[in-house]
């Protein structure tokens, strides 16, 4: 049954808060039409789910529904905000930790109830997984939670000591790289190191162009590259001529 609950006696408890940000998408909709779907609290008010939504309401009192079984209170609000807007996979993973460490859910449980409401890829050990990425560095992880990083490349960024996380995080910020070509940047250097048994920081030392990750290639294979660069040139006098795409390069092709 929805209630209205003034808005001053609501509690505001930051465990609960799932997103790292207020939804900024529905800030018209409710100042315009007032919040259409209840806020879900605890008896004592503890707000779980809604926080966008409260915080900009201009309204004093607050449609809201009251559920006295916190754990389920806490499941409703995950199956809410799935339908409406989904967890990114980092607010995924948060979900599950605070589902562990407040609730004391069981991995079972989670696995058999949580998970499927989730739809976490089947390849990610759940409890495991989600527990391991906020080992990282922060900046890193505050990074790759902005960039919607899948959970599969933050675990293989977590296997890096912390000294290479913050310089990872350093350089991933400083180069501007969006999510693809972070992914690109760190196989080409995981390989790289591999190869010539130098650490990243070397690396990015003998990048001193303003691509990065077309520098990484350039050292990865100097051979490829240098075809590469030709092969974009000849294909550059035909652009406007030809019925090329307007982003045809010779990274288009795959070579063997």
């Amino acid at each position: 049954m929805i209630q209205y609950i003034e808005k001053d006696r609501i509690v505001i408890n930051e465990k609960f808060r799932i997103r790292s940000e207020l939804n900024n998408s529905i800030a018209k909709s409710v100042r315009e039409f007032g919040i259409v779907s209840p806020v879900i609290l605890l008896n004592d008010f503890t707000l779980i789910d809604g926080f966008s939504r409260l915080n900009f309401s201009k309204e004093d009192k607050i449609p809201a529904i009251i559920e006295e079984d916190s754990k389920k209170a806490f499941l409703k609000s995950v199956e809410l905000n799935m339908l409406v807007n989904p967890y990114s996979e980092f607010e995924k993973a948060r979900v599950i930790k605070f589902a562990v460490e407040y609730f004391n859910f069981s991995e079972e449980f989670i696995v058999k109830k949580l998970n499927p409401v989730l739809k976490f890829a089947k390849k990610v050990s759940v409890v495991y997984d989600c527990f391991k990425i906020f080992d990282l560095d922060k900046e890193l992880f505050s990074l790759l939670e902005s960039k919607k990083s899948p959970i599969s490349f933050a675990l293989s960024l977590s296997r890096e000591d912390k000294e290479n996380q913050v310089f990872l995080a350093k350089v991933f910020k400083e180069k501007r790289l969006s999510f693809s070509r972070m992914q690109i940047a760190y196989d080409l250097m995981f390989y790289i190191r591999k190869r010539d048994s130098i650490d990243f920081k070397e690396i990015a030392k003998k990048c001193k162009e303003e691509d990065f990750v077309l520098c990484l290639e350039r050292i990865r294979s100097p051979k490829y590259s240098e075809f590469k660069d030709e092969l974009n040139e000849i294909l550059s006098k035909y652009k406007g001529y030809l019925n090329f795409p307007k982003d045809m390069e010779a990274g288009f092709f795959s070579f063997s």
